[in-house]
């Protein structure tokens, strides 16, 4: 019976000791949380921005190999590729999805039987239906928002500045975005309230880059404004290079376009954008709902000038806009 009962007794202290260990190894083995990410673009056309999130979400606490895991999917520029590698995604079972640029965040959006909440960086979340009102989002999507139309009026204006007797000047966009017509209208007030011209012409895919800018150079148009389209991003730098060889000053929304060779661009920053996002992604798998999280909106603007590509225009930046720029490109 002794012996017996010294078994019984040196059993349970024997759980008794391991129980807690147990209990510690059961918690560091448990499943670190999932984020899918959705890229638009490549591995090298969207590094900075990817690069952001990561940046943003290690200044949350999450590091990705060891408390989070962080799945990627690019669609190298082909925009139809987007439903089919949201899908895979959302089969992966993910705790948010994660969504830069208009098209991607549609195709998470419209994943069937979709669970995870997402957090995007969309061109203009309202204009394009994704949310209808910033401060309280509701619903599963939140994240940060370009102030797209306000700005692009703004963009205008610049160009002007930079080439005074600028009679004429041409609007580029994607036809098949709904979320540029307010935009459209900004940017027409704008060209009147300054007393110039204005063309339009249709930017929606990378074939229509080499004709359009036939047309525009035809039509006698030196000047464009680029309403941001993401489809045409990881093209920017056949962009760049088409319109100089048609030697047309293009004012663009972000300085990436500036990098790959356009003369100048004036808007928030994307890398910045994306970093800001991480917070969303953060609270979210701490427990908040992405409808109750406030979408947000940049509050610093870039300007950026690519001199080289001024020259090979013949045109001269003005002072005035050498000193406010927060990048120039030699």
């Amino acid at each position: 019976m002794n012996t017996v009962a010294g078994r019984v007794i040196l059993a349970l202290l024997s759980l008794i000791v391991l129980s807690p260990l147990d209990a510690a190894a059961a918690q560091h083995s448990d499943p670190a949380p999932m984020l899918g990410v959705l890229i638009s673009g490549s591995r090298v056309t969207h590094s900075s921005f990817v690069g952001g999130l990561e940046r943003g979400l290690k200044d949350r606490g999450y590091i990705e190999g060891q408390n989070i895991v962080i799945e990627r999917r690019y669609a190298e520029g082909k925009v139809e590729k987007l439903p089919e590698l949201a899908a895979e995604l959302a089969r992966l079972n993910p705790h948010v999805l994660f969504a830069g640029g208009d098209q991607a965040i549609r195709a998470v959006r419209d994943v069937p039987g979709r669970r995870a909440p997402i957090v995007m960086v969309a061109c203009d979340a309202i204009a394009s239906g994704f949310v209808t009102n910033l401060a309280r989002p509701g619903g599963d999507l939140t994240g940060v928002s370009c102030i797209t139309a306000e700005v692009s009026a703004k963009r205008v204006e610049i160009m002007r500045e930079l080439i005074p007797a600028l009679e004429r000047i041409g609007v580029l966009f994607n036809p098949t975005d709904p979320s540029k017509r307010r935009e459209i209208k900004q940017v027409e007030e704008a060209i009147q309230r300054l007393g110039i011209g204005m063309e339009v012409f249709h930017l929606g895919t990378a074939d229509d880059i080499r004709p359009v800018f036939a047309d525009a150079e035809q039509q006698g148009v030196t000047a464009l404004v680029h309403l941001f389209d993401s489809g045409i991003f990881s093209k920017r730098a056949e962009v760049a290079r088409v319109a100089a060889e048609h030697r047309l000053a293009i004012m663009f929304s972000f300085k990436q376009f500036v990098d790959a060779g356009g003369l100048i661009s004036f808007g928030p920053s994307l890398s910045a954008m994306w970093e800001r996002a991480a917070s969303h992604v953060a609270k979210i798998l701490r427990g908040a709902n992405a409808g109750d999280l406030p979408v947000e909106q940049p509050t610093k603007f870039e300007l950026a000038i690519n001199l080289k590509t001024a020259r090979a225009l013949d045109l001269t930046i003005p002072p005035s806009l050498l000193l406010r720029a927060d990048q120039v490109i030699e």
